[in-house]
């Protein structure tokens, strides 16, 4: 092990100590060693034991201005389930009441035990008004510090309560959710690890799900959309959700599995077609409109952002030889849906007498080729040709890229011209179809790594994120777009990167500065990959290769050691398949 590979996990360690102290890291080292056969092992040996409940509950006495908690109970799939009800009442946070909305007269009692009478509230749905706006009606009506939404058949850990207060008081958040899974015949089964807050995600599936907390205040701050006529309960949530989150300053995603649902068939496409409304009203009125399409197949809203200006797009391909790569790379690009570009040729140390001969027929075509005349560097390559570029938005391409999608630059300056929005990328294939490139997890592999390279590309992988627009915190430089002013502000690619981590380096830069780069799945290529570059395998490049590796760990110790917040910390490291840590095979 080299010197810097030693200082970094020295680093690690200490963020361990700080965090959970010594028995914490003997807790971790141990778990690294365990290993189990199903899910339900693993839950199991992770959910929380009475020894820990007991602490937690010591806690709880000694907590100053303990926050009210109000529980807003809607109608489930199985109503005669009333597993909200029950493990309302095995908590160890006492500081909260609940209503029960009811679409009609149900059950009288629900089995509620005689000492918690006075807790539970009942109230039946008016058929003719709206269930958003009635549930906002409960909601406002409440004095206590957090609203709970959640269904009759959503249960809770008995420390759901507990989290839910202690991270209100230390983080004041906004919106809260943990991670979930199924009950089926008392197993557990089917879990959902999910990112933390991202906006394009959301938009794109309810990955937050029907049970989460927003703080009262916030609530009270929102002027919801209403008229919307939703019969779903899903759909009425989603619509809070959605208009909650996007006026939260904290939300809090904590990585613990804390509810768990009845597994059961649902009529999804009903629901999607309900909140493909709710969303498209969403945008209409934060003025982000799009063209909305439900995707039942891979269960998630497909968005395409509709331009509100035509802006010139500089396209900056660095190439060396490779002819017959180059020219299907461009034929590619001229059958784009969208005519304001410019190509950008970065001639890289060619020899071949046919690569210069085919850049003056691109000349020809009004192609620009500059020409890069030091070793290779991919940063200072890229950072070169911009220098040249005269449009707003500037996307760095492989030359070994064929793209699919013809509607590719609308849908990727959709994104890029809203607010908010730093790097937007492809979704990328292998030439037989399988994945390429379908996000980077930061830490994963050591430094960072492509989700699901080699998956049949018509698998959505876990929870379909590989067919799912979302946010990550890096994407490959193979194919993205970034404006020109946010290129320039973050200084362009970093030149000591020459080969390996200056895209996901670049993202991180931008992510600091305060931007979402997004995942878009449906601008696609082929990418016939590393063709000009060769492999890692002398000792120069090696070496080379761990200065870069190095230099990562050093600048982003702090997510590599936290963790990349659009992954989840019970995920594996080693394993770019959403493999949970413990279980050798993928979710």
């Amino acid at each position: 092990m080299n010197y810097k590979a030693f200082e970094f996990k020295l680093k690690k360690a200490k963020f361990l100590y700080t965090k959970y102290g010594i028995s914490g890291i003997a807790n971790k080292i141990k778990d690294k060693k365990k290993s189990y056969e199903t899910y339900n092992e693993w839950f199991l040996d992770k959910a929380v034991s009475n020894k820990e409940l007991d602490s937690q509950s010591k806690k709880v006495l000694k907590m100053l201005n303990k926050p009210s908690i109000e529980v807003i109970i809607l109608p489930g799939n199985d109503e005669a389930c009333n597993n909200a009800i029950v493990s309302l009442e095995n908590q160890i946070y006492t500081e909260w009441k609940s209503v029960i909305l009811e679409k009609e007269q149900c059950s009288e009692y629900y089995g509620i035990k005689y000492e918690y009478h006075n807790s539970f509230e009942k109230m039946i749905l008016d058929k003719d008004k709206s269930i958003a706006e009635q549930i906002q009606n409960v909601a406002r009506a409440t004095v206590a510090d957090i609203i709970l939404f959640t269904r009759l058949d959503q249960k809770f850990a008995p420390n759901y309560l507990y989290e839910l207060a202690n991270n209100y008081i230390d983080k004041k958040f906004d919106v809260f959710y943990t991670d979930s899974d199924c009950i089926l015949d008392g197993v557990h089964c089917t879990p959902d690890f999910k990112p933390d807050y991202s906006v394009d995600m959301l938009r794109s599936c309810n990955y937050i799900g029907n049970v989460f907390a927003i703080s009262k205040s916030t609530f009270m701050n929102i002027e919801f959309i209403k008229n919307l006529d939703l019969e779903k309960v899903e759909s009425n949530i989603y619509s809070i959700l959605l208009q909650c989150c996007e006026n939260a300053n904290e939300i809090v995603h904590l990585p613990k599995v804390l509810v768990h649902s009845v597994k059961q068939n649902v009529d999804i496409s009903v629901i999607l077609k309900e909140e493909k409304k709710v969303l498209e009203k969403h945008l209409e009125t934060i003025n982000q409109k799009a063209d909305i399409v439900v995707n039942e197949k891979y269960s998630v809203l497909d968005l395409k952002y509709q331009l509100k200006e035509h802006p010139l797009v500089s396209i900056l391909i660095p190439n060396k030889d490779q002819v017959e790569t180059l020219a299907r790379c461009i034929e590619s690009i001229e059958k784009s849906t969208y005519d304001n570009y410019e190509v950008i040729i970065i001639e890289n140390n060619s020899t071949d007498e046919k690569t210069f001969e085919y850049y003056e027929e691109l000349k020809k075509k009004g192609i620009k080729v500059v020409v890069w005349q030091s070793i290779f560097n991919y940063s200072a390559i890229n950072n070169f040709g911009a220098s040249y570029a005269k449009g707003e938005y500037l996307v760095l391409l492989n030359n070994d890229i064929e793209i699919t999608s013809p509607d590719w630059m609308e849908r990727m300056l959709g994104n890029c011209m809203r607010s908010g929005v730093g790097i937007v990328g492809a979704h990328l294939y292998y030439p037989d179809k399988t994945v390429q490139h379908a996000g980077i997890v930061v830490g994963l592999g050591g430094v960072a790594q492509n989700l699901y390279p080699g998956l049949d590309g018509k698998v959505g992988g876990y929870n379909n994120r590989v067919f799912t627009q979302q946010n990550y915190s890096a994407i490959t430089a193979a194919m993205f777009m970034v404006s020109r002013k946010i290129f320039d502000s973050v200084g362009g690619l970093e030149e000591k990167l020459q080969v390996a981590f200056n895209d996901v380096d670049f993202c991180l830069k931008v992510a600091k500065a305060g931007y979402w780069n997004v995942y878009d799945p449906n601008v696609t290529a082929l990418h016939y990959e590393s063709k000009s570059r060769g492999k890692e395998d002398t000792p120069e490049k090696k070496l080379r290769f761990a200065g870069e590796i190095a230099y990562m760990q050093e600048k982003w110790r702090k997510i590599l050691i936290e963790g990349d917040p659009f992954y989840n910390i019970n995920l594996s490291m080693a394993r770019p398949d959403f493999a949970l840590d413990g279980i050798e095979k993928a979710l």
